[in-house]
């Protein structure tokens, strides 16, 4: 998904429909399902985004801002896939009641989907992700509406 989709996503108001959908997905990390005699196992590691994990120590920083958001975020390339550690979102504080949100997906769906009230925090991914449509992104909201983000998509 290319920086000015996800834009215009955002200001169309998409990106927090789009969250609201990431705890049902984070939340799958291993689903069973019996029918019959057979069971399936779906993992996020075959999805594109694995649990977390230790090794993922991400120290090659990036950093982009727009529409005064600033996102600053961690990586490591591991094999064919890249790991995301902390993810940094800020804003300058427009009032009371603001959020930020920090995302990571690929063409598998949204991972580490974390959203925090106030204007600067740092969010913990330390997942491996596919490169497959890779971006991480930064949101700025107040009063439920999306008044900035910064992103940036694969490759870094």
């Amino acid at each position: 998904m290319s920086k000015k989709v996800r834009y215009a996503l955002g200001a169309i108001g998409a990106v927090p429909a789009l969250g609201l959908l990431t705890p049902v997905a984070a939340a799958a990390t291993t689903t069973a399902h019996a029918s019959g005699k057979s069971v399936k196992t779906v993992s996020l590691a075959h999805q594109g985004g694995a649990p977390e994990a230790a090794s993922c120590l991400a120290s090659r920083v990036h950093s982009v801002e727009n529409s005064g958001v600033l996102l600053r975020f961690w990586s490591k390339p591991e094999g064919s896939r890249t790991c995301i550690g902390t993810i940094h979102v800020s804003h300058f504080p427009i009032g009371t009641g603001s959020q930020i949100e920090g995302i990571v997906g690929n063409n598998n769906g949204l991972f580490c989907n974390h959203l925090a009230g106030g204007h600067d925090a740092n969010f913990v991914c330390r997942r491996i992700f596919v490169r497959a449509g890779l971006f991480v992104q930064g949101v700025y909201f107040f009063g439920g509406i999306v008044y900035g983000e910064a992103g940036l998509a694969y490759p870094f």
